[in-house]
């Protein structure tokens, strides 16, 4: 089966450092819509987290490389739902600091094509959205959309 990958980018209206914070305290996977009782989540290299959906399925995995301000990447494996990875991928996290604006770079690579990769684009779209709402509240900032 052919694999594929995801590559999105969005401009956010803070500080490297403050997107890079939120990230460390767990809003990316919250903002994949999260049962909060079911998050773990070790944010260091070789560090494990796991998740479970409010809708369904369960994911895991464990961080690569954490690069402070700059870069995160993790392992993802999804399963319980009808989009399950059925191989573990990889997700990487680059932040671009522009000052007082930051370029957030995902890419999901190894998606199996079709229904799995077509669900995973979605969410993660979604997703980057509402992690900009999380960023203002883990960091009791202002940011203006």
């Amino acid at each position: 089966m052919q694999k594929k990958s995801i590559s999105l980018v969005r401009e956010y209206e803070a500080p490297a450092a403050i997107l890079f914070d939120a990230i460390r305290q767990g809003a990316l996977f919250r903002s994949t819509g999260i049962r909060e009782a079911h998050f773990r989540h070790d944010f260091r290299e070789g560090g494990q987290y796991s998740l479970e959906w409010k809708s369904k399925g369960k994911c895991s995995g464990r961080y690569l490389e954490i690069v402070e301000n700059k870069r995160i990447s993790f392992t993802w494996t999804s399963t319980d739902c009808n989009s399950a990875t059925p191989d573990e991928t990889k997700v990487t996290v680059t932040i671009i600091d522009c000052g007082e604006r930051s370029t957030l770079q995902l890419v999901h690579d190894g998606l199996a094509d079709g229904f799995c990769f077509d669900d995973h684009l979605k969410g993660w779209t979604e997703s980057l959205s509402e992690f900009f709402a999380l960023v203002a509240v883990v960091n009791s900032v202002t940011v203006n959309k």
